[in-house]
């Protein structure tokens, strides 16, 4: 009798900028960025260039010891992400500037968009559909651990 092989299923990941920031103090979006980086974590260059851009803002507002965490271990994880070459962007948003994170979901065809963002929590489905993102779930970080653990 032959053994079927496991496969295993990877799951892509955009994550919002915010959640990379909320990390930095753990709890729930710390673990919602290791688990995330542990499947297969997305970025695009635009998210990239926010990210590393927030450094000087996040200096003002964080402890030294918060700011070493992100200077030291948060945006080498951000340089190791894989990009996702955006070739058109989507404009579904309330706040245009959230779709830079709906267009590369739609590039790698990513399954989770983790944000704490209620303008891209709000976007249903149905309008999701629309745009060839029906596999996408934008949640926030605590039902995307609920949701990866299955």
């Amino acid at each position: 009798m032959r053994k079927s092989a496991k496969r295993s299923i990877t799951v892509k990941i955009i994550l919002d900028a915010n959640i990379f920031v909320s990390a930095v103090f753990g709890g729930i979006p710390a673990q919602a960025v290791v688990r995330a980086l542990r499947e297969d974590a997305w970025i695009s260059s635009d998210i990239q260039k926010e990210l590393y851009s927030l450094s000087h803002p996040l200096s003002k507002r964080l402890s030294p010891e918060k700011l070493k965490i992100w200077n030291e271990e948060f945006l080498p994880l951000i340089a190791g992400m894989k990009v996702a070459e955006v070739s058109h962007s989507l404009h579904l948003s309330r706040d245009p500037k959230d779709d830079m994170y709906l267009s590369p979901a739609k590039t790698v065809s990513a399954d989770f968009l983790v944000t704490g963002d209620l303008d891209l929590l709000s976007i249903t489905k149905e309008k999701l559909k629309t745009v060839g993102l029906e596999r996408l779930s934008i949640v926030t970080p605590r039902v995307f651990l609920e949701r990866a653990k299955k």
